[in-house]
């Protein structure tokens, strides 16, 4: 039986959360003290043996798993730890403490499975903030050099193709092109995407891409383009031809 250090309640953090926070830990441990490690440890051989998962704890494992009640609150370095095997450790580890001691139900992070799921929205929250941000900074684009851009829109009018796969119209890549430069004379940006020189590589790429396009069958049904469009943007972002960092 591993009792609670109270020591180490004196190392809280004593942050703006600190007062709850070291109330929460104290229930824990009160929750804990009672805890047989040990038990734990055989409950979760046998069902591992049942599920016909094999684990093999090394002295570091049990130590760490024992130690939980020494220091609740560097728990997660056991989680971390046991996540890492692949075996589905944490996730035994966890059942087995809830069959053993019931009352301890929830008091741990979700097994295996609810962490993937976290880090899975986790990240797709990241990178809508960062698509966020992105899109943002396309309103920008007349901050950006004209060298700079040409080689964005350069890039763009080889490989651009609509949301489904499919080529764009010929006329539709100029289409955006104009929308593009339109948005330039707005804020008096001085340079011209169809007559300045700074342009010469989106205009090189384009007039023979209209043509490539034309050849196959494209250009009879023009869809003219007169903004950008939110799959216009989608397809820069995710062919990593436009971004402004």
């Amino acid at each position: 039986m591993v009792k609670a250090d109270e020591s180490k309640m004196a190392n809280a953090d004593d942050g703006p959360m600190g007062k709850n926070k070291r109330e929460n830990l104290r229930k824990v441990r009160e929750q804990l003290q009672d805890m047989d490690s040990r038990q734990v440890l055989q409950r979760m051989s046998t069902i591992s043996n049942k599920k016909n998962i094999p684990l093999v704890f090394t002295g570091q494992d049990e130590e760490r798993i024992l130690g939980i009640l020494d220091d609740f609150e560097r728990s997660n370095s056991l989680v971390a730890a046991l996540q890492k095997r692949g075996d589905r450790a944490y996730d035994i580890f966890r059942q087995a403490l809830e069959e053993v001691h019931p009352h301890l139900k929830n008091i741990l992070p979700g097994g295996e499975n609810e962490v993937a799921d976290f880090k899975e929205k986790e990240k797709e929250g990241r990178k809508k903030a960062s698509r966020t941000e992105e899109r943002h900074e396309i309103r920008e684009i007349e901050k950006t050099p004209p060298t700079e851009l040409d080689g964005y829109w350069s890039q763009f009018v080889l490989a651009a193709r609509i949301k489904t796969g499919k080529d764009y119209e010929p006329s539709s890549l100029r289409g955006i092109l104009a929308s593009v430069e339109r948005h330039l004379s707005r804020y008096s940006y001085g340079k011209t995407i169809f007559k300045d020189s700074d342009f010469k590589k989106t205009r090189d790429a384009l007039e023979p891409k209209q043509k490539e396009l034309k050849r196959h069958g494209l250009g009879n049904r023009p869809k003219a383009t007169t903004a950008l469009t939110d799959d216009e943007i989608e397809i820069l972002f995710d062919k990593k031809l436009l971004g402004l960092s």
